[in-house]
């Protein structure tokens, strides 16, 4: 649940409590909005690179995509010669992986919106690539995805209805929070449409000048979690590597910061600590699942 005061506090979700590394899809909309809301320093401040933070954050996303498009194929396989059945599909995880991908896409985009910005301020190219290539392979995953909802049969009436109107959340939130990002800093490419993020962008400059508190945060924040309270309800099937991509991000965020807003250092610290060898780990994982493919 966010905090009224635009802090973010990890909301109730269907993983184990106990698992303080694991982070649930919901929560990957939460961090991008902090992202979003704490961007600016990052962008303008002395400039940090974060080479070791984007290496975790493009091995584990990477490892994530491997994991949705093998999840997606073998769904696919399965509808295709009819060994899955709409109950089937809600036991074996699908709501949730599907669930996950459509949230995953906001925090991506935020994220690769905000490093493009970093990089262009400081004349730089060292991080926005990545973010840009992460982006872009689960841009993909999402396509892949959204074809596998629209199938004929796939889902019933109810969860199709309920993933296009996730979907079209997802897209809106993204457009806004990256459009904040594009108030200062050409980056609306990277919204799910463009054209929308640099309306917001427009009239937040001209709100801006006008001397209103644009955005106001409080009440951003309390949208956010009225916007997802009931769609991100599933358990998130890769929470281990969401928890890795977070702390990834926020690695790249002074440790006062997130102190100040209330994250919990759990989350956080123990992946970051841990980043080397699981990175490796994980980059000898993929070979392997490639080499075999």
């Amino acid at each position: 649940m966010l905090a009224a005061a635009g802090s973010i506090t990890r909301p109730k979700s269907n993983n184990d409590p106990r698992q303080a590394n694991f982070m649930h899809a919901r929560e990957m909309i939460e961090l991008a909005a902090f992202v979003t809301q704490h961007s600016q320093p990052l962008i303008e401040g002395p400039y940090q690179g974060c080479s070791g933070s984007i290496h975790a954050y493009w091995s584990s996303s990477r490892f994530r995509a491997d994991r949705w498009s093998r999840a997606l194929k073998t769904l696919t396989v399965s509808f295709d010669y009819g060994k899955q059945s709409t109950s089937a599909v809600c036991g074996s995880g699908a709501l949730g992986l599907i669930e996950e991908i459509l949230a995953a896409g906001v925090l991506a985009r935020v994220w690769a919106a905000v490093l493009h910005a970093t990089d262009y301020h400081h004349n730089e190219n060292d991080t926005s690539p990545v973010a840009g290539t992460v982006s872009a392979a689960h841009a993909e995953c999402e396509q892949r995805a959204i074809s596998l909802i629209a199938r004929p049969g796939a889902f019933d009436d109810e969860a199709a209805t309920g993933f296009d109107r996730l979907r079209r959340k997802t897209e809106r939130w993204t457009d806004m929070l990256v459009g904040c990002v594009a108030i200062k800093h050409d980056v609306a490419r990277f919204a799910a449409n463009p054209a929308s993020a640099r309306s917001f962008a427009g009239e937040a400059r001209r709100q801006r000048n006008l001397r209103a508190n644009v955005p106001d945060w409080n009440d951003l924040f309390a949208s956010l979690e009225f916007a997802f309270r009931d769609e991100l309800i599933s358990p998130s099937p890769n929470a281990d590597l969401n928890g890795r991509v977070a702390a990834s991000i926020t690695s790249c965020f002074s440790a006062d910061l997130l102190d100040t807003v209330g994250l919990p250092r759990s989350l956080w610290l123990t992946q970051i600590a841990a980043r080397t060898t699981e990175t490796a780990g994980m980059i000898e994982e993929l070979f392997r699942l490639e080499a075999h493919t």
